[in-house]
């Protein structure tokens, strides 16, 4: 429309004291505020205070006085819209009914109109509740208060996954069976912690870990020699020992999992064996390399990246056994790299003995007498 015609257009619509709609198009969201939920993870929340109404997809209605309007839109951390919200709330003279008339006839025969009897409040609703427009005109006495809403919630799409990266998914998910299934599991490990800006690198810690499904677990951490912790199982109680601290007693209910011992969220064999899994959506490419000269049916090296964590994690892992022999994580935060290596040695994953086979005399000939 040339500007002209579209000033003349909104001009005659003020004249006649009724809603314009601009042919202006949506704006973008100019504020940003990330946003971190624990068991969500993070989140891009946009805003803008102005809206027009490509915004809202139906005319702002232009006979009155706006209190307050927003666009609010949520995307996740691969900029996937997930919520997008916008409202007006404006006062005007004009009666509930006139402008609910309006707008029933603007969204169409689909668009339905409610009222309650009580308070005279209109509702005039258009679509699903998960994509919606929605006009609420409150009477006042003299004057009416009215909200514009367009409410949009989308669905991600699942994760799909390239036929090289399900063949990264089945390889994890047999070494994660390999742990969770053991009945008993014991390995020494050296933690590793090299950052960017040290001078040398800190003291490595070994650690000793054997767990017996479900309940029993025993954990021995140190540094130069110097023990640093200790976690053993007592009856139904788990008791975490640090030196000059107190005892950390915790209940055990039924079986130790991943989250009744934060000091192992760092150890990915410790993670496996209590129960959590390794792939999920965080993680954005999967990568399978050989390692060097070996076999590809022998030792493999699994590439995962996690953008929420700007981290990378590195696994080289026995095929013939299936257990993971070292964990490498690389973080990148504000430019500077930490290097996590953790290696095991001395595995043991012992599997439950197999149940016994039931052997079974096919029944006897049923025999006639003479």
């Amino acid at each position: 429309m040339k500007p002209c015609l579209y000033l003349l257009t909104a001009c005659w619509a003020l004249a006649l004291c009724l809603p314009a709609q601009s042919q202006s198009p949506a704006l973008p969201e100019a504020r940003k505020e990330t946003v971190y939920l624990e068991n969500f993870g993070t989140f891009n929340h946009f805003y803008r205070q102005e809206v027009v109404p490509a915004d809202l997809e139906m005319p702002i209605w232009r006979d009155g006085l706006q209190l307050s309007s927003g666009v609010y839109r949520v995307r996740d951390r691969k900029n996937r819209d997930m919520v997008r919200y916008v409202f007006v709330r404006l006062t005007t003279s004009h009666t509930a009914e006139t402008i609910a008339n309006y707008y029933q006839q603007f969204l169409g025969g689909s668009a339905r109109r409610d009222v309650d009897p009580v308070t005279g409040e209109v509702m005039v609703f258009s679509g699903v509740p998960a994509h919606c427009r929605i006009i609420t005109i409150t009477p006042k006495e003299g004057y009416c208060r009215v909200l514009l809403e367009r409410v949009q919630h989308f669905t991600i799409p699942p994760r799909e996954y390239t036929a090289r990266e399900q063949q990264v998914i089945r390889m994890i998910d047999e070494v994660t069976r390999t742990y969770q299934a053991a009945e008993h599991v014991a390995y020494a490990m050296e933690q590793q912690v090299v950052r960017a800006s040290a001078e040398a690198p800190a003291p490595p810690l070994r650690w000793a870990v054997d767990f017996r499904r479900p309940h029993t677990l025993a954990v021995h951490v140190t540094a130069q020699g110097v023990s640093g912790l200790d976690i053993a199982t007592r009856g139904d109680r788990l008791v975490v020992t640090r030196p000059e601290q107190p005892e950390d007693v915790r209940e055990i209910a039924g079986a130790i999992t991943a989250p009744l011992v934060p000091e192992l969220q760092g150890d990915l064999v410790a993670r496996l064996m209590l129960g959590d899994i390794l792939i999920s959506d965080e993680i954005d490419y999967l990568v399978l390399l050989p390692v060097g000269d070996a076999p590809l049916h022998q030792q493999v090296k699994v590439v995962l990246t996690f953008p929420e964590e700007s981290a990378t994690l590195h696994l080289w892992i026995d095929r013939q056994r299936n257990i993971i022999t070292q964990a490498e994580t690389v973080i990148n935060i504000d430019g500077e790299e930490t290097r996590v290596t953790r290696s095991y040695h001395d595995t043991i994953v012992d599997a439950p003995p197999a149940a016994p086979l039931q052997h079974q005399s096919p029944p006897s000939a049923a025999v006639t007498p003479p």
